[in-house]
Order: C-alpha cells, then sequence, then structure tokens
C-alpha cells in the first residue's frame, strides 16, 4: 500500500488540461463519473465532464499510468476505535453504509480468517467479496483491490477460489483432484468426465457424481457432508462506527475551544 496523488483530466479528450467549476467535496464526487464538470482548454475539445484518476506517489509514472484508489483505507483522524481489537490505530479500514471500522491489521485477519474458510459471497455486480464483521446490509467490499492487502499469496488463492466459484454457479465442475482443482464445463449427459491435460489440467478421468475415478455401476454411497456454519451475528460497539468517532471528536475539540475561551475571560477579568 502507497500513498496516491489525485488527478483530474478532461473525460472527453482525457488531456489534464481541465479547469473545475467546483473542487471535490468526498470520495463520492471522485469516484461517481461524470458528477463534477468544468471546462477543457485543449483546442477543439468541448468537454465538460471531469475524470479523477489516481497516480502512485512512491515512484515516477508515465502520462496515462494510473492506479487504483483503497478508498476505503482512511487516515483515523478522528480516534476510531478498531471493531476488533478495540484500539485507535492511525489507518482504518471503513465499511460503506454502516461505517464500522477496522484496523489495517484486524482487516488483513479477518479477510485472511474468510480465504482460508472459504466463506465469501458472490455479488452480481461485484463478485467475490466479503462484507462488515456485523454482516451489515450493503457493506460489501465493491473494490476488490482491497484484498491485495493480505499479499500475493492469499490474494492469488482469493482470486482462485472466486473464479472456481464462478464456475460451479455456471453449472461446471473441478477437477478432484489434489493440487489440480481446475475448472470444468463438460457435457450435460454422460457420467465420464475428463480434466484435459493439453489444457493445464492433469488428465484424471472422474465420476461426475461421486468425483471419484471412472467406473462402470452405480456410485457407492458417499459420506454425508459436513453442515454448514453460518454466521454468527456479531455486536459491533458504537466507538468503532466513523460518524460516532467523528461526533465525539468535535465534542473534544468544541470543550477545547470552551476551555481556552474560560481562562481567556478570567485572564482578562483580572488584568482589569
Amino acid at each position: 500500500m502507497k500513498p496516491g496523488k489525485l488527478r483530474v483530466r478532461c473525460a472527453k479528450c482525457r488531456n489534464g488540461g481541465f479547469i473545475l467549476q467546483n473542487d471535490p467535496k468526498g470520495w463520492s464526487d471522485v469516484l461517481t463519473p461524470h458528477k463534477l464538470h468544468g471546462d477543457c482548454v485543449i483546442q477543439g475539445c468541448d468537454g465538460k465532464d471531469a475524470e479523477f484518476y489516481f497516480k502512485c506517489g512512491a515512484h515516477e509514472t508515465g502520462e496515462l499510468e494510473s492506479c487504483v484508489a483503497l478508498h476505503m483505507v482512511r487516515f483515523n483522524t478522528v480516534g476510531v476505535q478498531c471493531a476488533t481489537c478495540l484500539t485507535a490505530r492511525d489507518k482504518v479500514v471503513m465499511f460503506n453504509t454502516c461505517h464500522h471500522c477496522l484496523c489495517v491489521e484486524c482487516f488483513v485477519s479477518y479477510v485472511e480468517s474468510k480465504v482460508r474458510s472459504r466463506d465469501f459471497i458472490q455479488c452480481e455486480n461485484i463478485g467475490y467479496t466479503v462484507k462488515c464483521p456485523a454482516d451489515c446490509a450493503g457493506s460489501e467490499i465493491k473494490e476488490i483491490h482491497h484484498f491485495r492487502l493480505l499479499g500475493k499469496e492469499l490474494y492469488d488463492r482469493y482470486q482462485r477460489f472466486g473464479t472456481e466459484d464462478c464456475v460451479l454457479q455456471m453449472g461446471g465442475l473441478l477437477c478432484p483432484q489434489p493440487n489440480c482443482g481446475m475448472g470444468l464445463l463438460p457435457e450435460r449427459h454422460g457420467q465420464r468426465v475428463e480434466c484435459p491435460s493439453q489444457n493445464g489440467g492433469c488428465g484424471f478421468v472422474f465420476c461426475r457424481e461421486c468425483k471419484r475415478a471412472f467406473h462402470s455401476g452405480p456410485c457407492t454411497q458417499l459420506s454425508a457432508a459436513p453442515p454448514r456454519v453460518e454466521n454468527q451475528q456479531v455486536h459491533i460497539k458504537p466507538e468503532a462506527q466513523w460518524e460516532h468517532a467523528n461526533a465525539a471528536y468535535i465534542r473534544r475539540i468544541q470543550n477545547r475551544v470552551h476551555s481556552v475561551v474560560f481562562r481567556l475571560r478570567r485572564t482578562v477579568v483580572a488584568d482589569i
């Protein structure tokens, strides 16, 4: 995770010669396409819509090169507590809608546990993702690049699991051989399924029903699948919500201002 630099350009000609009518006031202004407007100063272009993008602040980049913003990661300016460890860290990950917060370390541990248990959800417009630990409605992580905080090994595993679940939802199969697991979309009829070695598979031929080596005759009885453990409701303290911490932060500032004003008044009275 590296710091980024916010840039703006004309959405029509994609040139940086663009003057905004109003500055962005929040992430929604930056992430929503064509929300802010302005004037393109490039001759021959009448573009009016602004396009925001980010460049990496850690190294030099080309003019057209950009990077993805991890907009859920925020500097903890208001001292909000992590919902897991109940400490106020420098950076937090704030979930959409509910605005519950986790420190970056606890967020990585939370998502890692989801990856290892394959406890993700499949959303139509998002893909393979997770919700807030309290399972709040609308809290799904929409920008999946946040999962790169897991590191390369776990992120690659997350992508593989997402692909496999997509294949299963399409009516496909996964090769049951250890260290393979290739996604397959075989013909609907017939029990014989082959994992094609010429396309990166292992060449294993197995039965569609029992997932064992292909055989003639009926399948032997399979053991029952272990029951799926449903997510338990997690109670998160108000201190782990951004708005609550922000209100408390404002109250602390107001109390400090009142205290300073009170001391100034006493000083003025004493001088008189």
